[in-house]
């Protein structure tokens, strides 16, 4: 399952993509609440705040997704409940 956080006018687009660039067909949860739906698995998220979240109540790791935004970077990681993927590549190779 994909859990992503939506407007809801871009949901359609937004599913479309995701199907797309990952060539799967999956269930795709669109929530503010990730944590609720990444219990017992890794998140992976551009935002700080989501990555806290899942790990404050999950306990289990989570990958600040960093394509060069910038804003994130003050997320450090430490090789064991926080990942940095800064490429697809890199964010599957930690998975």
């Amino acid at each position: 399952q994909i859990v992503t956080t939506s407007l809801p006018n871009i949901i359609p687009n937004k599913n479309k993509m995701i199907k797309e660039k990952f060539e799967i067909d999956c269930r795709i949860i669109h929530t503010n609440e990730k944590y609720l739906h990444t219990r017992n698995t890794i998140l992976v998220d551009d935002s700080p705040t989501n990555i806290i979240q899942h790990i404050e109540k999950n306990i289990v790791p989570g990958i600040v997704f960093d394509l060069g935004y910038g804003w994130n970077k003050d997320l450090k990681e430490d090789n064991k409940l926080i990942f940095r993927g800064n490429s697809y590549n890199e964010t599957f190779d930690i998975i």
